[in-house]
């Protein structure tokens, strides 16, 4: 436990085994831009109160290691190069992110997912971009659009929402896989997309109250096989794709379309 104060990090941090590393409540770590905070093998929790500018890793290990203390990225780099880095922040409220790069190795993941239902777990501002041909992935929990502003730039494949719920207003500049196993919902702000966003299987992408989806001039909203629901509100000024499958996908949700085209290349698409 660091108690007192702040460990400010030029250099290199290692953390080894599955232990946890906390910070007491007038304890931080500030990991410098010239830092570099790694997880060594699988089953360590960094727990500390942490800011990054630097470079906070997950180098070895198959398996998990995760982020359960608070945890602010202004800027900093989050990589991946094996196994599963969780930013769970389940010993705190929440965490931010405004601004940052996510490096992410084939193979491995970066788990955005939260905790609880209840309250967001991570605010995310500024450009977020990602390289690498691994994922992101949100799962369950509440975040991480929350905060407003946010603009992701992930490349395809990258980033896989198939659970939880966002909010907050966020625009996606490059490409989304909705992936609706978990009942993802767009709550309270507005998913602008500029990219491409695929729905590819089966499940529904809903909206609450506050929630909706704008397809922009430049946005393609695509439905890869069958059975999917966009039950999300949505307006469309760009192009919404049924690309394959030769069965049914559904758009049940408030549908609005200005100037916008709806394009069936197979199967059916309908507008409940």
């Amino acid at each position: 436990t660091y108690d007192w104060g702040v460990l400010y990090n030029a250099g290199l941090i290692r953390q080894t085994n599955s232990g946890a590393f906390r910070t007491g409540s007038n304890g931080k770590v500030v990991n410098l831009s010239s830092g570099v905070y790694e997880f060594v093998g699988d089953g360590g929790d960094l727990a500390a109160s942490f800011t990054n500018y630097g470079i906070v890793r997950k180098s070895s290990g198959t398996g998990t290691s995760r982020i359960s203390g608070s945890f602010y990225n202004p800027g900093g780099t989050i990589e991946v190069d094996s196994g599963r880095l969780w930013l769970a922040m389940d010993n705190v409220s929440w965490g931010a992110i405004s601004t940052g790069r996510f490096v992410v190795a084939e193979g491995a993941v970066l788990d955005l997912s939260g905790i609880s239902n209840s309250f967001p777990h991570l605010i995310c501002g500024g450009e977020i971009s990602g390289i690498g041909a691994g994922h992101v992935q949100m799962n369950s929990g509440y975040g991480p659009g929350y905060g407003g502003g946010a603009s992701w730039n992930f490349p395809t494949g990258m980033f896989w929402w198939t659970g939880g719920t966002m909010g907050g207003d966020v625009t996606n500049a490059n490409m989304v896989t909705i992936w609706a196993t978990n009942g993802p919902i767009l709550e309270g702000g507005i998913l602008y997309n500029a990219g491409l966003i695929q729905q590819t299987n089966s499940g529904a992408f809903r909206s609450g109250a506050n929630g909706s989806l704008i397809n922009l001039s430049s946005g393609v909203y695509e439905f890869l096989g069958d059975g999917g629901d966009l039950a999300a509100a949505c307006t469309n000024y760009g192009l919404i794709r049924k690309s394959s499958g030769t069965g049914t996908s559904t758009m049940s949700g408030l549908f609005r379309n200005y100037g916008g085209t709806i394009e069936v290349d197979s199967g059916r698409l309908w507008l409940t």
